[in-house]
Protein backbone atom coordinates (compact mmCIF):
# COMPACT_ATOMS: atom_id res chain seq x y z
CA UNK A 1 0.00 0.00 0.00
CA UNK A 2 2.55 2.81 0.76
CA UNK A 3 4.97 1.75 -1.86
CA UNK A 4 2.02 2.91 -4.22
CA UNK A 5 1.31 5.41 -2.47
CA UNK A 6 -2.42 4.51 -1.39
CA UNK A 7 -2.17 6.69 1.70
CA UNK A 8 -4.61 8.89 3.62
CA UNK A 9 -3.65 11.07 6.17
CA UNK A 10 -6.75 12.45 8.69
CA UNK A 11 -7.09 15.83 9.74
CA UNK A 12 -6.01 15.20 13.68
CA UNK A 13 -3.11 13.64 12.12
CA UNK A 14 -2.28 16.53 10.04
CA UNK A 15 -2.40 18.58 12.97
CA UNK A 16 -0.41 16.47 15.19
CA UNK A 17 2.16 16.18 12.06
CA UNK A 18 2.62 20.03 12.10
CA UNK A 19 2.58 20.05 15.99
CA UNK A 20 5.84 17.71 15.71
CA UNK A 21 7.75 18.81 12.58
CA UNK A 22 6.52 15.49 10.93
CA UNK A 23 6.52 15.30 6.79
CA UNK A 24 4.86 12.83 4.66
CA UNK A 25 8.21 11.39 4.01
CA UNK A 26 8.94 10.58 7.75
CA UNK A 27 5.47 8.94 7.64
CA UNK A 28 6.41 6.76 5.07
CA UNK A 29 10.23 5.89 6.62
CA UNK A 30 8.26 4.96 10.10
CA UNK A 31 5.77 2.56 8.32
CA UNK A 32 8.97 0.77 6.25
CA UNK A 33 11.14 1.03 9.02
CA UNK A 34 8.55 -0.32 12.02
CA UNK A 35 9.45 -4.09 13.53
CA UNK A 36 5.27 -3.67 15.74
CA UNK A 37 1.96 -3.71 14.70
CA UNK A 38 -0.15 -4.43 17.16
CA UNK A 39 -3.93 -4.11 16.87
CA UNK A 40 -5.59 -1.56 18.61
CA UNK A 41 -9.96 -3.42 19.00
CA UNK A 42 -11.40 -0.43 21.37
CA UNK A 43 -10.29 1.93 18.57
CA UNK A 44 -10.23 -0.38 15.67
CA UNK A 45 -6.56 0.98 14.39
CA UNK A 46 -3.01 -0.62 14.36
CA UNK A 47 -0.35 0.73 16.59
CA UNK A 48 2.85 0.88 14.05
CA UNK A 49 5.67 1.14 16.49
CA UNK A 50 9.68 0.50 15.99
CA UNK A 51 9.78 2.46 13.24
CA UNK A 52 12.23 5.56 12.59
CA UNK A 53 12.06 8.87 10.89
CA UNK A 54 14.38 10.37 8.07
CA UNK A 55 16.08 11.96 10.32
CA UNK A 56 16.47 8.28 12.39
CA UNK A 57 14.08 9.65 15.47
CA UNK A 58 11.56 7.40 16.77
CA UNK A 59 8.10 7.40 15.17
CA UNK A 60 5.15 5.48 16.10
CA UNK A 61 1.93 6.21 14.01
CA UNK A 62 -2.03 4.49 14.63
CA UNK A 63 -3.39 3.69 11.24
CA UNK A 64 -6.58 2.15 9.81
CA UNK A 65 -6.76 -0.64 7.30
CA UNK A 66 -9.25 0.16 4.66
CA UNK A 67 -9.10 0.52 1.39
CA UNK A 68 -5.89 2.46 1.68
CA UNK A 69 -3.93 2.99 4.91
CA UNK A 70 -5.56 6.17 6.80
CA UNK A 71 -2.39 7.57 9.46
CA UNK A 72 -4.80 8.38 12.05
CA UNK A 73 -2.58 9.91 14.58
CA UNK A 74 0.99 9.80 15.30
CA UNK A 75 3.28 9.95 18.65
Amino acid sequence: MAARGDIEVTEHARSRMRDRNVTGGDILSAIATATTAAYQADRDTWKVSGGTDTDGEDLTLAVAIEANLIVVTIF
